[in-house]
């Protein structure tokens, strides 16, 4: 067996670092996604709202003029 420098990490060490920061990428990113995805879906609903009202107002004019 070698001596370690002192300070140094072992092995071990690194590998399960690097593996717990891989790992915490994708679940934060789940996260980020949510996020999107409620954004998403509150435009989606301004947009549709308008568009209601678009077409209650053509009909509107439409039928009762």
């Amino acid at each position: 067996m070698t001596k370690r420098a002192r300070g140094r990490p072992s092995l071990r060490a690194l590998l399960l670092a690097v593996n717990l920061f891989s790992s915490a990428i994708p679940i934060s990113r789940l996260s980020l996604f949510r996020v999107d995805e409620h954004e998403l879906v509150r435009q989606t609903e301004s947009e549709l709202i308008a568009q209601a009202a678009l077409v209650s107002a053509m009909l509107s004019v439409r039928f009762w003029t």
